[in-house]
């Protein structure tokens, strides 16, 4: 098998450093120089600098034992992680992108055990759950707010470089985790349209050539029990396998602040096989079947007051005085309330089976197919008002079935030319139901909203890149896509009172049950359209290696966002409406610098986005009922720009310290004139876009020391901190995400071969009370806030 082929299959971390036995027969890393450890000039005010920003506040992380075999402890500030974010096996330094990379056993470390936790270590990366449950990723101000099961995101999430293409899909893509890029800015050549703000890979612990067994087990606050387990090994000279499990269970975390209830229970079971079949040397098939089911509890909001706008204040005032008069929660995570006697228990499941191969047709050129099926079902109560009144709620059925098949050739040239072309083809079914219960609002409702979608996508894309002597190399790519997606919906009736009502505002009769949606030619029924669109995106560019240490890069790209069509209460084919592509045209230019005999690593870059088209959730004024309800939209052109910064340094074996930081200017160019959060029309020029904080930084502390020599200390911390933002369009008071600032802290023992292990740890130890969403829906308005202050124990082991 060729080395490209190796490398892809085999994710491996590459250290600069020579392994030798020390005195007492312990494997150690020893520094290439032969001497001890290269001291930087100041070295302790470095230490004393990032140890103050560190703890300055920024955001949370923990520890814990690693549940598969982990790196060495002893390393330096250069990891050489070896990613595939171009889809060939590169040092993440050499890589002419931002790219925010970590290990298995790194992610273990800062507590990163499900995908929504990277935003904790990624500044720049803001995660988001809406009302309705949808998970909305946002990298560097560029992201898509939709409440909707059909919803395509900005941030594509892939596992081992298969495509999860619905945000309700990531949810379970996090178990045993071997790695995982952060790639930001658009990645539309290589990976498609929806990546307009960038693309996450999770890559998949692989089987080994050993058998291997191990597994951590963690008990926390609510009686959180965590048992993640895994074994592995060969089954044949020439088939490997690996089975991953993972159980989260905890009680109540929510109480409500009025009476005595509560809510939040978490119970999520997952599980991976992974077949890795190599029947010659040049072929390799790798087999991924996995599954999930998770029955948590939906998350009830915080009640934070009725619109104040007319007539929505008076008709509450009216109709409801207890719901106008309801107190305001208070400034507590636990603080919530929700219906009476209504479960909001969660059964969604998620199952994908998903085939790659990989052939090497020469030494030099590899081919590759990558196959795959997901069906994700939805079985979801909503609570979005905060209160125990039927305002806003009911539940949410569907399901989406998504196929999935690429085909490419990549290979190299003698002279330094690396090329890749290929294409793809993906078919999606997606049909959902929402019972939207707003029998005790201003609307008085009792709706049923249905669609059903297909979407069919095809595209061929292409990338060189050519190096030239004395380390300056040049890239390009394009890609070409082709995109059909079918819509065909209508709301119901769902009693006696509602289709009353709607029977008065069409002028038809309308039965319970019945679509009282009124098409273009008078009558009532389903509504049905399709929006077709094409799309050229691509990239260019150039890096200058300097020398080994050291990379400059500039590059220019365009990516696209598909079309996406609403599901809501729609009395008339104006509500569906849909909204077209997005585009961004990116300009980034960074530096990758190691320094001091690579203890110190400084990565950087400027980036500008010009953007058209921006897919927001705004307002829409009913022309049937005048209400004002969610719709999406469109923001003409917009920009984005700003800068990142990463430190790395290690001055010592035993310390490791780093801090990154992103600044992010989002805002709307021009005349842009839509509803705000309250359905008031306004004019947001020069506003910022929703979930843009202009200031994001991260920071960890990690030391490890000898005890004796058996067994050795591990002890860390990991801060986040993030500023202002805002919820939606308007740059509203009452629509304000809170700047906030988070530290976690672990502290544990470790056998010296890692393979037992001990910690305690600390998630938001200073109990910071912080919201992460704000809704608006009918007559109230709702925060959905982080979790407080957890802390518990973990115990480790493999074999």
């Amino acid at each position: 098998m060729s080395t490209l082929a190796q490398t892809v299959h085999k994710p491996r971390v590459l250290i600069s450093v020579e392994r030798q036995q020390n005195q007492k027969g312990q494997s150690v890393w020893i520094w290439p120089k032969g001497g001890n450890m290269p001291r930087v000039s100041n070295g302790l005010s470095l230490v004393a600098l990032a140890t103050s920003i560190a703890f300055a506040g920024t955001s949370p992380v923990w520890a814990q034992a690693a549940a598969s075999p982990p790196v060495e402890t002893a390393e330096p500030a250069v990891v050489d992680i070896v990613v595939t974010a171009q889809r060939r096996a590169e040092r993440v330094n050499d890589i002419p992108m931002t790219i925010s990379a970590f290990s298995g056993q790194q992610l273990a470390r800062m507590g990163v055990t499900q995908p929504e936790d990277l935003a904790k270590v990624v500044p720049g990366l803001v995660y988001t759950k809406s009302s309705y449950g949808s998970p909305v990723y946002t990298l560097r101000g560029v992201g898509f707010y939709d409440y909707s099961l059909a919803a395509t995101p900005a941030v594509t999430v892939y596992v081992d470089e298969v495509p999860l293409p619905f945000s309700r899909m990531a949810s379970f893509a996090g178990l045993d985790v071997a790695r995982v890029e952060v790639l930001k800015g658009p990645q539309g050549t290589l990976y498609g349209v929806n990546s307009t703000g960038g693309a996450v890979n999770f890559i998949a612990e692989a089987p080994s050539r050993d058998f291997h067994v191990g597994g951590t087990l963690s008990y926390g606050r609510f009686n959180e029990i965590e048992l993640k387990s895994y074994v592995g090994g060969p089954i044949s000279s020439s088939l490997l396998a690996r089975l991953s499990l993972s159980y989260q269970r905890a009680d109540d975390w929510q109480r409500s602040y009025t009476r005595r209830d509560s809510n939040g229970r978490k119970n999520v079971k997952q599980a991976r096989l992974l077949l890795n079949w190599a029947p010659t040397d040049r072929l390799t098939m790798v087999l991924n079947a996995n599954g999930g089911n998770d029955k948590s509890d939906a998350q009830a909001g915080q009640f934070q007051g009725i619109s104040p706008i007319q007539p929505t204040n008076t008709t509450v005032l009216t109709r409801f005085p207890a719901l106008y008069n309801y107190p305001i929660a208070p400034d507590n995570a636990r603080a919530a309330d929700f219906d009476i006697g209504r479960s909001l228990r969660i059964n969604n499941r998620q199952w994908q089976v998903a085939l790659t191969g990989k052939y090497d047709l020469t030494d030099d050129i590899q081919f590759t197919s990558i196959s795959s099926f997901v069906k994700f079902i939805e079985d979801q109560p909503i609570e979005a008002d905060g209160t125990p009144f039927l305002n806003t709620g009911g539940t949410l059925a569907g399901n989406i079935k998504s196929f999935y098949q690429e085909l490419r050739l990549q290979g190299t040239l003698v002279g330094g030319l690396n090329w890749i072309v290929g294409g793809n083809y993906e078919h999606d079914r997606m049909v959902e139901l929402q019972n939207a219960i707003l029998t005790q609002s201003s609307i008085g409702s009792y709706s049923i909203n249905q669609s059903d979608q297909k979407n069919t996508s095809k595209a061929v894309y292409g990338r060189v890149e050519y190096a030239f002597a004395g380390g300056l190399s040049v890239f390009g790519g394009v890609r070409y896509t082709d995109q059909s997606r079918t819509f065909a919906g209508c709301t119901r009736a769902g009693d006696q009172a509602t289709a009353t009502r709607y029977t008065t505002l069409q002028g038809l009769p309308i039965a319970i049950g019945a679509c009282a949606t009124k098409l273009a030619d008078g009558t009532l029924g389903v509504f049905r359209t399709r929006l077709a669109e094409n799309n050229v995106s691509w990239t260019a560019g150039a890096r200058y290696k300097i020398n080994a240490d050291t990379m400059l890069y500039a590059t220019i790209s365009r990516g696209y966002k598909g079309g996406s069509f609403p599901i809501v209460g729609a009395l008339t084919p104006v509500s569906y409406r849909p909204v077209r592509q997005e585009n961004i045209l990116a300009y980034e230019a960074g530096y990758k610098v190691a320094l001091a005999d690579r203890v110190v690593q400084l990565n950087g870059a400027a980036f500008y986005y010009d953007y058209t088209n921006k897919q927001v959730c705004g307002k829409f004024i009913d022309p049937v009922s005048g209400f004002a309800a969610g719709a999406l939209t469109t923001v003409p052109k917009s920009e984005v720009y700003g800068a990142e910064a990463q430190l790395t340094i290690r001055p010592s074996r035993a310390l490791t310290l780093g801090v990154e930081g992103t600044y992010t200017k989002a805002k709307i160019k021009g005349s842009f004139v839509n509803f705000d959060f309250f359905g008031r029309l306004a004019n947001f020029g020069g506003q910022p876009l929703p979930f843009s904080p202009k200031w994001s930084l991260v920071s960890h502390i990690n030391y490890e020391t000898d005890i004796n020599a058996d067994w050795k200390l591990v002890a860390g911390a990991n801060a986040r901190y993030q500023s202002r933002a805002n919820a939606a369009l308007g740059n509203l008071p009452q629509a304000d995400i809170k700047s906030y600032a988070t530290l976690d802290l672990r502290l544990g023992v470790a056998k010296q071969d890692d393979r037992l292990g001990i910690s305690i740890y600390g998630r938001n130890v200073t109990n910071t009370y912080y919201w992460t969403n704000v809704n608006a829906v009918i007559d109230t308005i709702t925060r959905y806030s982080a979790m407080p202050a957890t802390y518990g124990v973990m115990l480790g082991y493999r074999y």
